[in-house]
């Protein structure tokens, strides 16, 4: 534990020894050589059970990096190819759903205390990155603009959730909610599962119902 803490050091904030702030974060995913766009430090915050948003205490980080039986940046470097690859987006594998469940409440503890949704350009980040198994690769690089060009008619994503890039670029343009509830976020993973591309097996009870929106 000792030696966690003294790894912890290098990252703690100037102004408080006991957090690592996000300026911290991205100087320990720079030491790592991790793109803080992919979805490793997320994951990291999960097996951290982190409670803010960029921001890891260092009791969180102490008490996970030993549940993990790491205490340096190399120990954690030859470990996380296996966590990033159990955690990798599938409907039906416990790591990812857990992770995914994680995200809707990590990515709604920057806002107001108490709040119980996110807003709706948070959600489309968070969404944009965990359902996209090329961020889960250690290597991940940031895409070029070329590869997120609109296509008409909605694009159909590769894997097992193939409403997720026309969900994304309709929540962005037609922006239906300002906020996205519980219910919404966890119903998405269903819907991809029992809803194919051309919405057959939709029911229009579902939480989800505005992503019909994108037909014609």
């Amino acid at each position: 534990m000792e030696v966690c803490e003294a790894w912890f050091s290098n990252y703690e904030d100037e102004m408080d020894e006991n957090v690592m702030s996000p300026t911290m974060a991205n100087k320990w995913l720079e030491d790592l050589g991790i793109s803080p766009e992919g979805a490793t430090y997320y994951i990291i915050a999960w097996k951290m059970e982190a409670k803010s948003m960029l921001k890891l205490t260092k009791g969180e980080f102490v008490t996970g990096m030993t549940k993990l039986g790491v205490d340096s940046n190399e120990k954690l470097l030859d470990v996380l190819p296996s966590i990033l690859e159990q955690t990798a987006p599938s409907p039906d594998a416990p790591e990812f759903r857990a992770f995914y469940k994680f995200i809707f409440n990590y990515s709604k503890s920057d806002s107001k205390p108490g709040a119980k949704n996110v807003e709706l350009d948070v959600a489309v980040e968070f969404l944009n990155m965990v359902l996209d198994r090329d961020r889960y690769r250690i290597d991940y690089a940031t895409r070029s603009q070329d590869d997120e060009m609109e296509i008409p008619g909605g694009r159909k994503a590769d894997g097992a959730f193939p409403h997720v890039l026309t969900f994304i670029e309709f929540l962005k343009k037609v922006r239906p909610v300002k906020v996205i509830n519980r219910d919404q976020w966890e119903s998405f993973l269903p819907f991809n599962k029992s809803v194919g591309w051309e919405l057959e097996g939709y029911s229009e009870n579902g939480a989800c119902e505005f992503i019909t929106s994108r037909l014609p």
